[in-house]
């Protein structure tokens, strides 16, 4: 375990969304509680099944929060409705949102807590587009099109971060606070830039830190045409929000 952990005295949340993750879920919530600074964790299921949630039941800690959906909402909806748990329960000095399946590794959580204390910002994203960091067992095609639909959203939405699209985040309170305001324009994957633009724009400091991706090895999700327009579109729709919301909120825009 990093030996920074000593030194960091938050209160830090954590919101993990879910579908079919009943092979990792038990050992990432162990692993997260490891972590004397770990006060809340918040699992939202989307899973058709109990098998997920059936894992969690040996943990008698109160800590831990388990949302039950049953029906997959996508994945930006589910760490909103995490988030909004953890507000209405507590008030942590951090929150954080990753996957269940280990592809975002609790190890680099720590560095995640200093690099926001010491930059004073309100999110950082775990980035697996710099310098030091690695993607492994990611096929080509999603390779291709992540790097793809990243340039495309660095091109429109002018937010100075490699990597839009990664979901191993932390937020201070007030940025994810403000989240809750309005309702994102989608529920999916393209919610993760969304979310970048609200907090930007309304001047908070985003920045980065590499990390290790490492993609799950129970099979290729397929990646389709409709996949590829829906964000595509998404990044349109969201673009035009930030115009809009420049144009009426010139007060509020320290970037």
């Amino acid at each position: 375990m990093d030996n920074s952990i000593n030194s960091i005295q938050s209160s830090v949340a954590v919101v993990i969304p879910t579908f079919n993750e009943a092979e990792t879920i038990s050992a990432l919530v162990e692993a997260l509680f490891a972590y004397p600074f770990i006060s809340q964790v918040v699992v939202v299921d989307d899973s058709p099944n109990d098998l997920t949630v059936s894992q969690l039941t040996n943990f008698d800690d109160k800590r831990l929060v388990v949302i039950q959906r049953k029906q997959k909402a996508g994945r930006g909806s589910a760490v909103m409705e995490g988030i909004c748990k953890v507000l209405s329960i507590s008030k942590p000095d951090l929150i954080i949102e990753m996957d269940a399946d280990f592809s975002h590794q609790p190890k680099e959580i720590p560095g995640l807590i200093n690099k926001i204390l010491a930059c004073q910002a309100g999110l950082v994203v775990a980035s697996r587009y710099l310098p030091g960091s690695k993607i492994n067992n990611w096929p080509i095609k999603r390779k291709l099109f992540s790097k793809i639909s990243n340039k495309f959203a660095q091109f429109l939405l002018r937010i100075p971060i490699a990597d839009y699209t990664n979901g191993f985040r932390i937020y201070t309170y007030s940025a994810a606070n403000l989240l809750l305001e309005k309702p994102l324009l989608g529920t999916g994957f393209i919610a993760l830039s969304d979310v970048l633009v609200r907090i930007y724009y309304h001047g908070f400091l985003i920045t980065e830190i590499p990390t290790v991706f490492n993609n799950r090895t129970r099979g290729e999700s397929a990646l389709c045409f409709k996949e590829i327009s829906n964000a595509f579109f998404g990044i349109f729709k969201i673009y035009f929000y930030a115009k809009r919301f420049k144009k009426n909120n010139k007060q509020v825009i320290k970037v």
